[in-house]
């Protein structure tokens, strides 16, 4: 029984969640392209692109599933020797994080006032994570799983981890904890400039979008490393969150445009969502108000805030 759970549950594990993921997909897609004539074409067609590889994924995980525990039940050199869909994993997840990823990237460029300190490295860690990704899936795709299994095989030796393989984990899950934290830290900073209930509410709102979106795919990503360099010489366990991880930056990507265009629906139902200018007469008004800082530095530093907020929802 310890060999079915230490090779054949993750793969049965990992199909059942990305069936959930791919459901939640579906949900999120509905949403998005119901209203999709409001976003940017190019925001459409990432979506797009990220949306059917996410569920050519799915489907290469079902056909797993039925060559494994159908076609070839019982064969463990079946069960061993990945096939097509686990060989292209590590580019099939690039393929989904990468867009997702150099999309944030972009917004933290964006909202920091387009500091290159920002970009240059994390696109070059973005670079990097998809030419490693490339490069194990070669490694992979080349890779002979049963060399073991002739009459004159040795024992299987111990998993060397490859510089690689390592670094296709720990790229995007750096650049995950990076993003998050950056776009988390601008908007508590915002928070604490604003002195209308209503743009709180609007910031707290979308802290709350940055949990939900970017947590899940960076605490995967953790957890993949983690399990890789713990696991991956006993079982199959680490091969799970590596399934998964694609699906969830995608998910991530709806979640943010989602949530996004239902601030903005909510504000403009309300039939008074501040315009600039109202913005710069409610910011003069309060040039007067103690706060420790010249009216005009105040003034201006709380009207950059107003204007950083609604760049943030707009982009």
């Amino acid at each position: 029984m310890t060999y079915q759970v230490d090779f054949l549950g993750p793969n049965a594990v990992a199909t059942f969640v990305e069936a959930i993921e791919t459901g939640v997909l579906f949900s999120q897609s509905v949403r998005f392209w119901g209203r999709a004539d409001r976003e940017p074409l190019v925001i459409k067609l990432l979506v797009a692109f990220v949306s059917l590889v996410a569920f050519f994924q799915t489907g290469g995980a079902f056909y797993t599933a039925w060559r494994i525990y159908v076609v070839n039940f019982g064969n463990w050199a079946a069960a061993l020797n990945p096939g097509w869909p686990e060989r292209i994993q590590s580019i099939i997840t690039a393929l989904m994080a990468t867009p997702v990823q150099a999309f944030l990237i972009w917004r933290c460029w964006h909202i920091l006032n387009r500091r290159h300190i920002i970009l240059i490295p994390f696109t070059a860690a973005l670079l990097g994570s998809l030419g490693t990704s490339i490069a194990v899936t070669t490694l992979i795709v080349n890779f002979n799983f049963l060399v073991a299994y002739g009459p004159n095989a040795r024992p299987p030796q111990k998993l060397v981890v490859t510089t690689p393989f390592i670094l296709s984990l720990i790229l995007p899950a750096c650049l995950d904890i990076a993003v998050t934290a950056i776009l988390l830290t601008f908007l508590l900073r915002s928070r604490a400039n604003v002195y209308t209930k209503q743009f709180r509410r609007i910031l707290s709102r979308l802290m709350i979008i940055a949990w939900e979106a970017f947590l899940p795919p960076c605490a995967c990503a953790v957890t993949a490393v983690i399990t890789y360099l713990t696991l991956s010489n006993r079982n199959f366990w680490d091969l799970t969150f590596q399934a998964i991880l694609g699906k969830l930056y995608v998910i991530s990507l709806f979640v943010t445009l989602n949530g996004r265009a239902d601030i903005t629906a909510a504000q403009h139902a309300r039939s008074h969502f501040p315009t600039l200018t109202s913005v710069g007469m409610s910011v003069a008004g309060m040039s007067g108000v103690s706060s420790g800082l010249p009216a005009r530095s105040f003034h201006v530093e709380v009207l950059y805030r107003y204007l950083v907020v609604f760049s943030f929802l707009r982009q």
